[in-house]
């Protein structure tokens, strides 16, 4: 069910056959991450970084990034490892990451970035 309320979602960001409401939209969005959706999670962090349709939040961007990655999304393992390159100065994003997981920091995404940075370095 999750494509169900990510395609509900775009409606109701559009106002296509039911009323325009963002908050709504976010909210099936947000339904449909919670039921496992890489596009949805990937979407809520677009919304919040670019501020299409709710106001830019980077700090919920971010927490949108990281479960988008968490599910799985390549795309967003590579913009994490991205922006964990922006905010320091470590090297290439793989040392980043795994300079991260040396010094602890075992949350499941660095894994999952770890593992997924291949398909970005190529």
């Amino acid at each position: 069910m999750p494509a169900g309320f990510y395609n509900l979602a775009f409606l109701h960001f559009r106002g296509l056959g039911v009323p325009q409401n963002a908050e709504t939209a976010i909210e099936l969005l947000a339904e449909a991450t919670g039921s496992g959706s890489i596009e949805a999670a990937w979407a809520l962090y677009h919304q919040y970084q670019e501020g299409e349709y709710v106001q830019a939040d980077p700090e919920r961007a971010s927490n949108w990034l990281v479960r988008a990655a968490e599910l799985g999304s390549v795309a967003a393992a590579c913009a994490l490892a991205d922006t964990l390159e922006g905010a320091n100065s470590f090297g290439p994003p793989a040392s980043r990451v795994f300079e991260l997981l040396e010094y602890g920091f075992h949350r499941p995404i660095l894994v999952e970035a770890a593992t997924l940075l291949r398909g970005c370095l190529r």
